[in-house]
Parts: structure tokens; C-alpha cells; sequence
């Protein structure tokens, strides 16, 4: 298993918003590793929570 920081801006105001987080931070971060990786599929593990 292998992990990669990288810095990207995000679109999020409040990080202490569930709703904003789960509609705006996942899918900026499935994009990023999407970009990163060149894959067709993406799995996001953040904060417990398993996004497909």
C-alpha cells in the first residue's frame, strides 16, 4: 500500500459541514486521484467513510 500527499485547493467553505463535505470534498478528491492515477475507477477512503 502506498499513500501520496499532494496540495490542491478546494471549493469547500466549511469543513465542519457534513452536506458540503460529502457534496463538494469527494468529489474533488475522486477527481484528484482520478488525475493522479489515470484510472477509470476510483475509490476515496476519507474520514471513515468509503466513497465509490
Amino acid at each position: 500500500m502506498a499513500a501520496l500527499l499532494v496540495q490542491q485547493p478546494s471549493a469547500i467553505a466549511d469543513f465542519y459541514d457534513e452536506e458540503e463535505i460529502q457534496q463538494r470534498y469527494y468529489p474533488e478528491a475522486e477527481q484528484v486521484v482520478q488525475a493522479l492515477t489515470g484510472g477509470d475507477c476510483k475509490l476515496v477512503c476519507v474520514r471513515g467513510q468509503n466513497q465509490i
